[in-house]
């Protein structure tokens, strides 16, 4: 999986099972979400559905990010977009 956002800083942990395999800097990551949810039950009794939602997409983006930055059509829209720099 690609390091993106906050995987690139965890993958830099002096520890050992962080470099265990691509996909484990993004599933620590995920692990910042339990403390949030922890926050909304003891706060609410329940998971607020913001915390449902953004939990989901972080989850998804992160899940989905690898396969397609590999694409074709993601080179393409890269280029793109950088050319728009110039």
């Amino acid at each position: 999986m690609a390091q993106g956002g906050g995987e690139a800083a965890i993958a830099r942990w002096p520890l050992g099972f962080v470099s265990m395999t691509p996909n484990t800097p993004f599933w620590v990551s995920t692990l910042f979400l339990l403390p949030l949810v922890w926050w909304d039950f003891t706060t609410r009794g329940r998971l607020h559905p913001a915390t449902v939602w953004g939990s989901l997409v972080f989850i998804a983006i992160g899940v989905v990010r690898d396969p397609i930055s590999h694409t074709q059509a993601w080179h393409n829209f890269a280029q793109w977009s950088v050319g728009l720099l110039a």
